[in-house]
């Protein structure tokens, strides 16, 4: 099963998001409309083989998508990526999520690694360079209590703070 879906804009090249089978996992690939932008296959964490299939979401002006991994029952992990104009695919450093699970420990009395259920949801784009979402996780001790901050990444001072 293959998932498509176009982002454009005047600076960014055309492209499309390509997600389909490959061995026993999933690959991904950006595929530039311009044949003279050769496709870049995603990689996460290092490795171009995702355990599920991802989903994305992209950037008013199509110059960032933010890929969100299942890494287990219930816990994904997500990782912003850039195109620039001449159709170069860049992610960041550091994922979405370690940069939000290093905000929610220094305002939060629970740890990430006491949580179970952890990831990002509900990603949207308020602007261009603006990207909000949640983070979440349930406490491992105590039923009904965990983590849930709503966050906003700003894009150009690459900081995370809450809404």
């Amino acid at each position: 099963m293959s998932l498509a879906f176009t982002l454009a804009s005047n600076a960014v090249p055309a492209y499309e998001i390509h997600v389909g089978p490959y061995k026993e996992s999933y690959r991904t690939e950006v595929r530039f409309t311009d044949a003279k932008h050769p496709p870049v296959t995603v990689l996460w964490d290092g490795d171009s083989n995702f355990p599920y299939e991802p989903t994305f979401t992209k950037s008013p002006d199509g110059r960032w998508f933010l890929l969100i991994q299942k890494v287990g029952s219930g816990d994904n992990v997500a990782w912003l990526y850039s195109v620039d104009d001449v159709g170069r695919v860049f992610s960041l450093q550091t994922s979405l999520d370690s940069m939000a699970w290093q905000f929610s420990e220094r305002v939060s009395p629970l740890k990430h690694a006491q949580l179970y259920h952890t990831g990002i949801s509900d990603p949207k784009w308020t602007d261009r360079k603006t990207l909000t979402f949640t983070l979440s996780g349930s406490d491992a001790k105590k039923s009904e209590s965990g983590v849930t901050l709503d966050l906003e990444y700003d894009l150009a001072k690459n900081t995370i703070s809450r809404r």
